[in-house]
């Protein structure tokens, strides 16, 4: 699948996450110890280990100031992201299936952001937990 692809581009789809590669992983330095209780839940809560590059993108889609998507759906992100950077960097997809799926996650946050009441009780009903009135 990924033969006379750059070999820089086929290691972040292989397990092992790197301190010294965090520059080809398009992740700051700093964040390092983040990335890696990120990967650690995602080992505990989803019994999967993350690619580098689903690191990033599930690293990226944690940025947020104002989380307002569920882990379902932060997953189904970082899959849909993952999937079509590969298939971009093999030609068979296009960089515009990328905004395809950025234009489809501002679309989701602007709706929920736009009515701030529903989306904390949306948050609290998440954990478990309506707000009080």
């Amino acid at each position: 699948m990924f033969k006379g692809l750059p070999e820089d581009k086929v290691a972040l789809d292989r397990l092992g996450f790197h301190y010294h590669l965090m520059d080809e992983y398009g992740i700051p330095w700093d964040k390092y110890e983040e990335v890696l209780r990120l990967m650690d839940e995602y080992s505990v809560q989803k019994d999967m280990e993350l690619t580098p590059r689903m690191a990033k993108w599930a690293w990226r889609l944690q940025q947020r100031s104002n989380p307002i998507l569920t882990g379902a759906e932060v997953y189904k992100f970082m899959m849909r992201y993952v999937h079509e950077e590969q298939r971009a960097l093999m030609g068979v997809g296009h960089r515009s299936n990328l905004e395809r799926v950025s234009r489809n996650l501002q679309t989701l946050l602007s709706e929920r952001m736009k009515k701030p009441s529903e989306g904390k009780y949306y948050r609290s009903k998440r954990r478990g937990r309506c707000p009080k009135k």
